[in-house]
């Protein structure tokens, strides 16, 4: 799961990031829209990403595999569908908590592979 969830990560964080800087810098002067609407919308955006990256997974693993149809793989589909999401959804937390591109992509990277063992 981890080939699937760093790159997309990677990817909604940096672009994350660049629409956290425009969102800043336009609400800074106006306050029109809270803070939650923008992360609701960058959750929103990101979900298709990983819907999409997830099923192409779960169908290359269920028909690599052979398994059959039972419980274990309708546990495996949950599995492989909310990992992914919890990954990008820590990713986009450290991308608000760190002040640049950079020091966030290290940060989620070392958080990632710090807790991974656990």
């Amino acid at each position: 799961l981890t080939v699937l969830c760093i790159p997309i990560a990677r990817l909604t964080q940096m672009s994350f990031i660049e629409a956290f800087t425009i969102y800043e810098r336009r609400e800074q002067h106006c306050r029109l829209y809270h803070w939650s609407t923008f992360l609701t919308s960058q959750l929103i955006s990101g979900l298709l990403v990983n819907i999409v990256g997830a099923l192409l997974l779960y169908v290359t693993w269920f028909w690599a595999s052979g398994l059959t149809h039972d419980r274990a793989m309708v546990a495996l589909l949950m599995i492989t569908f909310i990992f992914p999401l919890l990954v990008t959804t820590i990713a986009m937390a450290i991308a608000v908590s760190c002040p640049s591109a950079s020091v966030s992509s290290v940060a989620f990277s070392t958080f990632f592979f710090l807790t991974w063992p656990l």
